[in-house]
């Protein structure tokens, strides 16, 4: 009883083995299955997708033979239409050379006178340029006149005793300005002081002027002798030697002689 027991239970465990790998090689072959049909269905779509593109691209060549297709028909129709141009061209210039001709003359005519005019206008600003240079020359030298006239009335102001005997004799040659050749031309100092004139009893000459002397009276009342040189005999002063320690200098600008201290 024992061993029937014991070899029915091997033959069940048997049976279940049995039937375990039974199920393991049906699920192996589903698995199977299902893979062969998902690479069939791959295959599937990867042919419908070939047959697209293969379709797709046959397409586009057409289209790309039709796009040349129309390109060498525009060409062609484009070399005919120069074609024609320039035959017309030719012919219009045949036709049209001896207008050319003149109208080129006409052109380099008005470019003759439009280089003369800016020649002329390039000369009027020219001299307008050089007007107004001489302008402003002029306008300097006037200012420059009135700087030493309005430095001669200060010093004229300054010795309204001599203005008086100026006016009298105009050749009188003394001068106002103390610049560096504007020395005074003529010498003044009290009677006192006044140096010793040379014995010879001729006046003093310097080309055609005559040294002469006057005394005068200051607005301090004082008697101051002045020495001054004239071409003409004046109303009032006596002719005299050169006074010592003094000698003769002629103004650049005046040209009149005038007495000067040696240092």
């Amino acid at each position: 009883m024992k061993e029937t027991k014991v070899e029915l239970k091997r033959e069940e465990k048997e049976l279940k083995k049995k039937r375990k790998e039974e199920q393991k090689l049906k699920k192996l072959e589903e698995k199977k299955k299902k893979r062969d049909a998902k690479q069939r269905e791959r295959e599937a779509r990867k042919d419908e997708e070939g047959k697209q593109k293969t379709l797709q691209m046959r397409e586009y060549e057409q289209k790309q033979r039709q796009k040349e297709e129309e390109k060498l028909k525009n060409l062609e129709a484009m070399e005919e239409k120069k074609h024609v141009g320039e035959i017309v061209a030719q012919e219009k210039q045949e036709k049209d050379t001896p207008a050319r001709s003149e109208l080129r003359e006409q052109k380099s005519e008005a470019k003759k006178t439009e280089k003369e005019q800016e020649a002329q206008i390039k000369a009027q600003l020219k001299n307008e340029k050089i007007l107004a240079a001489s302008k402003k020359k002029e306008a300097k030298e006037l200012k420059k006149k009135q700087k030493k006239n309005a430095k001669l009335k200060k010093t004229e102001s300054k010795i309204p005793e001599l203005k008086a005997d100026a006016d009298a004799d105009a050749d009188v040659s003394f001068e106002e300005n103390v610049a560096e050749d504007t020395a005074t031309e003529w010498e003044s100092y009290d009677v006192e002081e006044m140096p010793e004139v040379k014995p010879d009893t001729s006046a003093y000459t310097h080309g055609d002027f005559t040294l002469y002397k006057k005394e005068i009276k200051t607005v301090t009342a004082k008697k101051r002798t002045v020495h001054f040189f004239s071409k003409k005999i004046p109303d009032v002063g006596e002719p005299v030697q050169l006074p010592e320690n003094y000698e003769v200098k002629v103004n650049k600008r005046t040209g009149l002689p005038y007495l000067k201290k040696n240092k």
